[in-house]
């Protein structure tokens, strides 16, 4: 009975093919290049090429660094995003305040450009009315609420500096604008007056209320509260 010879897995030491040889044997020929090699060496070789458990270190080895440089690139990364969020709060802080700011001034700059609005009651013997004024755009606007008895009319003969854009009756609320006269400059006068009754040529005001208004550039730009007199002679004018 034939003994069997077991045969080995090697490697050549000249091409690097796999060739199956007797490890029992000290040499061995490659069938493909025909280079004689060693056996002990070519089984070396062979092992150290085919070494499953080394290339799983190997692999192993290589994820870990990898996660290494994963996680120290994230940790970079949320250092930038925390340096990012503080710069934006940084400048939204100091956004909103300049708006703030901002908005100050213009509130400041529209209370000295704007007039000041007044309103005075009035008592006749009859009634009673409260007359408003208020500069707006350059302009005195001016109403009468509670008028049910008198009807009011800006006299333009009377008035200084200044000319009527418009001007209403209703049942009981009176209602006018009046603007600066062209190259018109500092204090002038705006005179309505009150008529009992329709207002008529021969008609005789009861009252008139004087504004005293300052034009500056062609426009009104602030108003005193209206003063009632009976007579204009009773009013000083400056």
């Amino acid at each position: 009975m034939e003994n069997k010879v077991k045969m080995v897995p090697a490697k050549c030491t000249q091409c690097g093919g796999v060739v199956e040889v007797n490890k029992t044997e000290q040499t061995a020929t490659c069938p493909y290049c025909g280079t004689q090699f060693v056996i002990e060496k070519a089984i070396s070789d062979y092992n150290v090429k085919f070494d499953v458990n080394g290339a799983v270190k190997d692999v192993l080895a290589f994820a870990g660094e990898q996660m290494k440089e994963n996680r120290k690139e994230r940790r970079e990364q949320k250092k930038e995003f925390a340096k990012t969020e503080k710069k934006f709060f940084k400048i939204f802080g100091i956004a909103f305040a300049l708006f703030v700011v901002v908005d100050l001034i213009i509130f400041v700059i529209f209370q000295f450009t704007q007039g000041p609005e007044s309103e005075t009651e009035q008592s006749t013997e009859n009634q009673e009315y409260a007359m408003g004024c208020s500069v707006e755009d350059g302009c005195l606007y001016t109403q009468v609420t509670g008028s049910e008895l008198v009807e009011w009319k800006y006299l333009e003969f009377e008035s200084q500096g200044t000319k009527l854009v418009y001007e209403q009756n209703d049942f009981d609320t009176y209602s006018s604008c009046v603007a600066a006269v062209k190259k018109a400059e500092g204090v002038r006068y705006v005179v309505t007056a009150a008529y009992e009754g329709s207002v008529s040529e021969s008609a005789t005001p009861i009252y008139y209320s004087v504004v005293n208004v300052t034009i500056e550039g062609g426009r009104i730009i602030e108003a005193t509260e209206p003063v009632f007199v009976d007579d204009l002679s009773d009013y000083d004018f400056e």
